[in-house]
């Protein structure tokens, strides 16, 4: 049996979804930031609000043929596209090594189903690792409950640190987000540093990663019910062997717990399950010699234009699956998240149903803009927040700290603002965009460019 149709999306994800359509629920804080909520919706829900869209499920890509225009099912069948083809089959969870051998001791984070498929093993837990320093393993750490101990095994030397610098990890860490009880909220602090950089460092069908806010939709528990779990950090450390009980080299002395991990610090972790967050790889292997790929130094991923085009004639990409192939704004850089998914997803759209409208460029790829709550507290981040594409000791960085309330960093180079890194309910963000874009020497204001006394939108009207 042939499929026949226009347009042939692959993919439910985020990215996919926003081909078909603009997300209805959009809150737009700034120009270039949005926050917005992620519904799942069943495959007779997504095709009755737009007819003549024809939902498949429970089948994956095998082949694609850009000359034939044509696509090979798992289920056998043919589709054929008239106009175009939109890759958006994301990306999928990097492996533990041994993991095969430990069974259902050790749980891959991804999808809906894996978290579902976590809470049941949960409720005999005692000890749990958590392994990944990423959003879902910081936004895991924080919700988890119920278990007495917990172990958080991270590479790097601060907690989220591909998110946020030492001094924001530990501001989360001040403010009780790893304890029962959090730090009372301080007195206001303004300082100016100078930053250098450091040196070191199953389904057959995978469902659509884990979004925004995904936790609040899932009571994460143990057998102790919501009681904070005692939880140890181990830094700049990772997982070297996974020993399940009754293997060889298996330590007597943690005989008690079903699986250990032993590290590359050699510390031995025994727990009752392990849970794996550490990032994902693109799945773009299916395309090897039909498209052009970037290489794993780049990152991998199907190569996009500014229009998410491949180099195939009528075959776009939009999401975690491509590499983003062109010259990129000063302030904005790839980085695999469902907010990039989703601007990646509406103008691959937008270029699809408008071919003439791909040389109009997507504003929210002037700057990176990003969105996401840890440890209870709203994070804002904007631009090079980290000092991204500068090199060291070109940048200085200006904070503004309130224990418990609000942590406010301003990345400044050459008297201009080029990033910020926003928690809690600052509502700088709009003010920190402007600076950022408009590239204003802020210089003569000095530290007072932080002071909550000064009304910076003032200053600048």
């Amino acid at each position: 049996m042939e499929l026949q149709a226009c347009y042939v999306i692959v993919g439910g994800g985020i990215a996919g979804s926003d081909v078909v359509k603009v997300t209805r629920n959009v809150n737009q804080l700034t120009e270039a930031l949005t926050q917005f909520d992620v519904e799942d919706q069943s495959a007779s829900e997504f095709e009755s609000t737009f007819p003549g869209l024809a939902v498949s499920t429970g089948i994956t890509l095998v082949t694609l043929n850009p000359e034939l225009r044509e696509l090979k099912l798992s289920d056998g069948r043919v589709a054929r596209y008239e106009k175009g083809v939109c890759l958006c089959v994301g990306a999928s969870p990097k492996t533990l090594d041994g993991a095969e051998r430990a069974e259902n001791l050790v749980f891959t984070l991804r999808d809906m189903e894996s978290v579902a498929s976590l809470i049941e093993k949960l409720k005999d837990a005692r000890k749990v690792a958590v392994v990944g320093n990423g959003g879902i393993a910081t936004e895991l750490v924080y919700t988890l409950k119920g278990v007495q101990d917990m172990v958080w095994i991270v590479r790097d030397k601060h907690i989220c640190a591909a998110f946020v610098d030492p001094g924001a990890a530990q501001f989360f860490i001040n403010s009780g987000g790893l304890t029962e009880a959090g730090q009372k909220k301080g007195a206001t602090v303004i300082k100016r540093l100078t930053y250098q950089s450091q040196h070191g460092t199953k389904k057959e069908c995978q469902g659509a990663a884990l979004g925004p806010d995904w936790h609040t939709k899932f009571k994460v528990e143990g057998p102790n019910g919501d009681k904070m779990p005692n939880i140890h950090i181990e830094y700049e450390t990772e997982v070297k062997r996974i020993i399940k009980r009754g293997e060889t080299g298996f330590p007597a002395e943690l005989n008690n717990w079903p699986v250990v991990l032993e590290l590359t610090n050699k510390s031995l972790i025994g727990c009752d399950l392990v849970v794996n967050a550490i990032g994902v790889l693109p799945n773009c292997k299916m395309f090897d010699g039909v498209l052009d790929m970037a290489s794993p130094e780049q990152g991998s991923g199907i190569k996009v234009d500014k229009a998410m085009r491949t180099s195939a004639d009528g075959v776009f990409a939009a999401g975690d699956v491509v590499f983003a192939n062109w010259m990129k704004e000063k302030h904005w850089f790839q980085m695999r998240l469902w907010t990039q998914a989703r601007q990646m997803g509406c103008q691959a759209a937008r270029t699809m149903a408008v071919p003439s409208s791909a040389s109009m460029f997507d504003f929210s790829f002037e700057m990176f803009a990003h969105v996401t709550k840890f440890f209870g507290f709203k994070v804002v981040l904007l631009g090079l927040y980290n000092g991204q594409k500068m090199n060291p000791g070109d940048w200085e960085a200006l904070l503004r700290v309130t224990p418990g309330k609000e942590f406010i960093k301003l990345v400044i180079a050459n008297g201009k603002v080029q990033g910020a890194v926003l928690i809690g309910e600052t509502e700088l963000e709009e003010t920190c965009e402007n600076l950022i874009l408009n590239q204003l020497d802020v210089s003569a204001l000095g530290d007072d460019l932080l002071n909550p006394d000064i009304d910076i939108e003032d200053y600048f009207d």
